[in-house]
């Protein structure tokens, strides 16, 4: 190991389980002070990775996301509701944020990037019930009620809807909390800071959100009968909408089926990705030399490619690693098994921006200077290592075979264009040199396959004769030819064996029928027992769904003999692995959620219209995605499930509403007006307030695509809650404009 060039020894720490890693860096940091005055002259202490720091930092930065979106959603519903509601609505938010923080902290759930972007994910839904509980208080104060009997009725009239809709939100997300493996156990705290902050904000809703309404809310009734809550000329606007959409209900659905087989066909075309890269400012080069090259001549590669590497603008530090990799400091760390031909460098930049145009040109370099390398450059991501994102398995008994097939696929690989780190498991066969010893010479000289092979040994590598104690220490002495004679191949057939049957020596070839040099394999990897070589790369441009889907019909007509068969790995694999959980358990999910919405409605034609929604949600999600650019991958996919507990807990409200005025005497058709525009302003205010809460996700390379996909899919299924949800009742209940 070096560092910055000098000789270094790695010292690694983990925390204990449950511990703070922050309170470790500090305390390990203390202690180096104060060991300070006996640090020998010359001595430096640094660190390849001081994990305390970088999550002093992603909390930070993450804090700082949650606070503003906070401060986005409370200032929103201060301009769009006044101050008084704001400041209900903005204590009780707080409220639940706290109050979410202290179960996890009895749950010993720790505070780390998944379980804070939970709360921002969910910042939406956690508004949504005091904001329906508020919004009903103005309205039925402003039409006269007494505030103690305004507030218990919307209570008994919300309170079960309410909680059917936060436990449907809540199973939105039972596929990420029972799911299975490296991805459930990255995600899970995700599934429980929302459990535990949905059922937060259910209770503060229905008890200290009414108890703020007294506090701070003015009653003030409209003086003028005359007047409507519901008159301004925003209603009046939405009012005639709705009722143009309701007179056309058939057209409507047309149309909004259109631009989803339309969305549907979109994304088809969205590039598809597993996790994206961290922001982290680190990445590493895997550099491997011929498979029979010595530890010190990888060595000399390594070193030499890392003063080159220091050299350049924005590199900070450089570590390196010969004969195996560095200790496991991070989930996601490509630890590399020890072997000769291996050698490792971990470069820090200033700016992890500067690393996409640094690999580019190092990838170069290396090519170049070492042309019979074979070097791999990966950035680190915060979830599970995929060191080659494409890979093609080949399986079947015969090792001469599969290397045919994985060369097919190599040639493929190359001449797609947007491949790199093209190479096979196996690697290149080796030089070496067979000696064939015969039974009738062995038996003449009196030597042994073992007098043989010790005999060999001893030449090339020595054997140990005897120890040397010195203290407390046995040094071994090593006897062996002096250099010379054991540095050059063509010093084999000079070897002397030694017999003790007839106390002489003999050469070689007095031993053996044949030297030959040939070609052989050094390694054969097994897979379930099977022989299987594994084709191996990753892309250069784009996601690794692309090169994969560009390749994929060439590489699967390769013609396989019997016995033969080809499986794809890689980033595929991974998430596959991870969506397969998810399509497992999500239809049970969707099961559950059903069942809570037909026990509140107990009609299967509402229950229906609340489902309608979800579908229509990608309209706006490809949209989004496409929009900005970004990839469909497994985050997408839980942004999609919170977005659906939202949208259905909308629905649910709203068709509630619509049986509490059928209840008060009006038609179906009056009902459903009356109860979209009562539900415009709770609605459109938790759009709203989620859209741009989650909005300084954005910029975070990890969560910017679950925020588009949030963002955008809700903006467009907003409108179609208040529009297509009534269209789709009317349809199903054959409801007629009077």
């Amino acid at each position: 190991m070096t560092f910055n060039g000098k000789p270094a020894i790695g010292i690694g720490i983990s925390t204990v389980d449950g511990g703070n890693v922050v309170k470790m860096g500090e305390a390990v940091q203390q202690r180096i002070k104060e060991m300070e005055n006996s640090r020998p002259l010359g001595m430096r202490i640094n660190h390849i990775n001081f994990q305390s720091d970088i999550v002093k930092n992603s909390l930070k930065t993450f804090m700082v996301n949650l606070i503003e979106a906070v401060a986005i959603v409370i200032g929103i519903l201060f301009i769009t509701m006044g101050w008084q509601a704001g400041i209900v609505i903005g204590i009780t938010l707080i409220l639940i944020i706290l109050g979410t923080f202290i179960v996890m902290l009895v749950q010993g759930i720790d505070m780390q990037m998944v379980s804070l972007g939970a709360l921002i994910i969910a910042l939406g839904m956690l508004v949504d019930n005091a904001i329906v509980i508020v919004d009903g208080y103005l309205v039925k104060t402003a039409r006269g009620s007494g505030p103690k009997s305004a507030l218990k009725d919307i209570a008994n009239e919300t309170q079960l809807p309410l909680l059917g809709a936060t436990f449907v939100a809540i199973c939105a997300f039972l596929a990420v909390g029972f799911n299975e493996g490296n991805v459930g156990e990255f995600c899970r705290s995700l599934f429980d800071v929302i459990n535990i902050s949905l059922l937060l904000s259910w209770i503060m809703a229905l008890v200290f959100t009414p108890l703020l309404c007294l506090v701070f809310i003015k009653p003030q009734p409209i003086i003028d009968e005359s007047k409507d809550v519901y008159g301004g000329k925003f209603y009046k606007l939405f009012d005639k909408s709705l009722r143009f959409c309701l007179e056309f209900k058939w057209s409507v659905l047309i149309l909004m089926c259109i631009l989803l087989i339309v969305s549907i066909v979109k994304y088809a075309n969205l590039p598809k990705t597993f996790f994206p890269d961290s922001t982290r400012p680190q990445f590493y080069i895997d550099y491997w030399r011929n498979q029979a090259s010595h530890i010190d001549e990888t060595q000399k590669d390594i070193t030499e490619i890392a003063s080159y590497i220091k050299t350049l603008p924005g590199v900070t530090t450089t570590a390196t690693f010969a004969g195996e990799g560095t200790i496991r400091f991070l989930l996601s760390y490509d630890y590399n098994s020890p072997t000769s031909d291996y050698g490792q460098i971990i470069v820090d930049v200033d700016d992890y921006t500067k690393i996409a145009s640094l690999t580019s040109h190092l990838n170069k370099y290396i090519r170049e200077r070492y042309p019979s390398s074979d070097p791999k450059i990966m950035k680190f991501v915060d979830t599970k290592a995929i060191p080659f994102t494409v890979e093609a398995r080949f399986r079947g008994p015969d090792e001469n075979i599969l290397r045919t097939l994985a060369e097919k696929a190599k040639t493929i690989l190359r001449n797609s264009g947007n491949a790199i780190n093209i190479r096979d498991d196996w690697r290149a066969p080796v030089k070496a040199n067979k000696l064939t010893y015969s039974e009738i010479k062995g038996r003449r000289t009196g030597i042994t396959r073992k007098d043989l092979a010790q005999a060999v040994k001893w030449n090339f590598n020595g054997i140990t004769c005897g120890v040397l104690r010195e203290n407390n220490q046995l040094i071994p002495i090593i006897s062996r030819p002096i250099e010379e004679e054991r540095q050059n191949i063509t010093q084999l057939e000079n070897i002397r064996v030694w017999s003790s049957t007839t106390g002489k020596s003999y050469s070689l070839a007095q031993v053996c029928d044949d030297v030959q040099t040939i070609w052989e394999d050094h390694q054969i990897r097994h897979r379930d027992r099977v022989p299987t070589i594994t084709v191996q790369c990753s892309q250069i441009n784009g996601t690794a769904s692309d090169l994969r889907e560009a390749v994929k019909k060439q590489i699967e007509s390769i013609e396989l003999p019997p016995l033969y068969s080809l499986e794809w790995g890689g980033e595929y694999e991974e998430n596959e692995k991870a969506q397969a959980k998810i399509r497992q358990l999500f239809p049970i999910s969707i099961i559950i959620m059903f069942l809570i919405v037909a026990s509140l409605f107990r009609t299967a034609r509402e229950t229906f219209t609340a489902f309608s929604i979800l579908p229509f949600a990608i309209i706006g999600v490809v949209a989004g995605l496409n929009l900005l650019g970004l990839p469909f991958g497994f985050l997408a996919i839980l942004g999609f499930l919170g977005l659906s507990g939202m949208l259905l807990k909308n629905s649910i409200v709203l068709l509630d509403q619509i049986n509490l005025e059928l209840k008060n005497g009006k038609t179906r058709y009056e009902a459903i007006i009356s109860s979209t525009i009562s539900r415009l302003r709770p609605v459109t205010m938790a759009a709203g307030t989620t859209i741009l809460g989650v909005a300084p996700l954005l910029s975070d390379a990890f969560y910017n695509a679950m925020a588009a996909t949030i963002m955008f899919g809700l903006l467009g299924a907003t409108l179609m809650t208040l529009l297509v949800v009534p269209v789709v009742y009317s349809i199903l209940f054959n409801v007629k404009q009077k």
